[in-house]
């Protein structure tokens, strides 16, 4: 079985790489690493997607298209829609090739029940049985192939191959063959998950959030908007509007300025807000129908502006001019600005919190979660991360002193979870912490893949949980550029 790359797919794989800014110098060391010389230029009467367009046909023409595919997808591992297409390709290349080695050496379908069973308790899949009533060595593997990379390791499906090679059911001849697939399955994107240490140079370079905050005033916000280049953020817009920060005025000036990102890459939104926006359903909006609201296209979720300011507040204490300091602490003991005192005091709790939902361990949902009821007293222990709220925090409560969520943010715990709608309330217990609060997290990038497959899967009716979640994270290591602008900028 071989991929097949119609019209429509290769329009498609053209769109994305059109997409891609530096494609053009990246290309050419690509393609001499498959043996393979092609001159791309832009010029002038040309269109670039022209050049690109005739360099797909060549590859499908003359069937290097899949090589090609997995060498994009090596070097933009973060590409999401490159990464789907080399996906497809490796699940037909893949299994085959196992499939073929195994029915050359002749191993008992026994033997191969036998290992595929043992795969599925080492890595605490054992609720889903082999399929031993069929017979069929080609639906086995790709059974096992189906799991994907899990938390544990690598893939079951390595795993299973490297059983096999190990307990000597390979043929002499066919041996070597399989030890060097097992060594190139180290590196490659499809049977291992991504590396846990990304540098944020190479982050910078293939995918990155959208990042953009707004900073309300009495009768106007502005919006800002940043992109980041070796480390470093770089303002990419800054706009002021004279209108209140309603709704319907943010969703207006904010729209355009996102949806044009998410149609050239698919990148995750963090946006930044006073807390009295926290609860504004971003994670609804769209283009029109029937287009996907972008809960389901990426990951979506809000953070807490004043989170941000006391990062940039505490840097400033540490690093100024003693001038400076005087200014920041008269402001810091004003009466109206006794928040961000306390979260300037209590930094280091959300700092740890951070670090312990990243550290190299591996936590069920429950062991990181507080789950309060309504009138609960919050107790949170040293690991947890994640306060889930079986209740709507009403707007008085998002602003409240005395409110859980303030509580909370006091506490340290950098991500929160709530429903919007009173009538969804009951189905966040059942569809996300339930259904998920025995699994494994490991990160941050856990529990947003699970508030995305809850947004997608939950999502039919007006007040389905899908429809109503808000997912509020705010990371410690992000210290966004220090915003406010009715004092000096610092």
């Amino acid at each position: 079985m071989t991929l097949k790359w119609t019209g429509p797919m290769q329009g498609k794989l053209l769109e994305v790489l059109s997409s891609i800014e530096d494609v053009f110098e990246v290309l050419p060391p690509l393609l001499l690493r498959l043996g393979k010389s092609w001159e791309l230029t832009v010029t002038k009467g040309i269109a670039p997607s022209t050049q690109l367009f005739e360099l797909i046909k060549t590859s499908v023409a003359e069937n290097w298209i899949d090589a090609l595919v997995l060498e994009l997808a090596q070097h933009w591992q973060l590409n999401e829609k490159l990464q789907e297409f080399a996906a497809e390709v490796a699940a037909t290349k893949e299994p085959k090739r196992i499939v073929n080695w195994i029915e050359a050496s002749g191993i008992a379908r026994t033997e191969l029940r036998k290992w595929c069973q043992a795969v599925l308790d080492e890595y605490k899949l054992a609720t889903r049985n082999v399929p031993f009533e069929q017979d069929s060595i080609s639906k086995m593997v790709q059974y096992l192939w189906g799991f994907g990379p899990t938390k544990v390791g690598h893939h079951p499906f390595v795993q299973f191959v490297k059983h096999l090679l190990e307990s000597g059911h390979f043929s002499a001849d066919i041996r070597p063959s399989v030890g060097q697939w097992l060594t190139e399955s180290i590196t490659s994107p499809h049977l291992q998950l991504p590396p846990r240490e990304t540098s944020i140079h190479q982050v910078a370079q293939q995918q990155l959030p959208i990042i953009v905050a707004v900073e309300q005033h009495a009768q106007s916000f502005t919006i800002y908007r940043w992109r980041i280049r070796d480390g470093k953020f770089e303002l990419l817009t800054e706009k002021n509007v004279k209108e209140a920060a309603t709704v319907a005025n943010l969703h207006k000036h904010l729209f355009r300025l996102i949806e044009r990102e998410l149609l050239t890459n698919k990148r995750r939104i963090e946006l930044y807000l006073p807390m009295s926006q926290l609860e504004l359903a971003i994670d609804q909006w769209r283009l029109r129908e029937p287009h996907a609201p972008w809960g389901k296209r990426t990951d979506v979720s809000v953070g807490l502006l004043d989170r941000q300011e006391a990062l940039s507040v505490a840097t400033a204490l540490e690093q100024e001019s003693d001038e400076t300091v005087n200014d920041l602490l008269d402001w810091l003991y004003d009466e109206a600005q006794g928040f961000t005192y306390e979260l300037v005091a209590e930094r280091e709790q959300w700092s740890d919190r951070w670090q312990t939902l990243n550290d190299e361990t591996a936590y069920s949902l429950e062991e990181l979660a507080t789950y309060l009821e309504q009138k609960d007293e919050a107790r949170w222990e040293a690991c947890h991360c994640l306060t889930l709220l079986n209740f709507r925090p009403l707007t008085e409560q998002l602003e409240g002193d005395a409110s859980c969520i303030y509580d909370s943010i006091k506490s340290g715990i950098p991500l929160m979870i709530w429903s919007r709608s009173t009538a969804a309330v009951a189905q966040l217990r059942t569809h996300l912490y339930e259904a998920h609060k025995a699994g494994n997290v490991q990160d941050e990038a856990d529990i947003a893949a699970i508030v995305k497959y809850v947004r997608t899967e939950y999502a039919t009716d007006a007040n389905d949980i899908g429809r109503n979640l808000t997912y509020v994270m705010d990371n410690p290591t992000r210290q966004l550029p220090y915003l406010r602008s009715d004092r000096k900028r610092l």
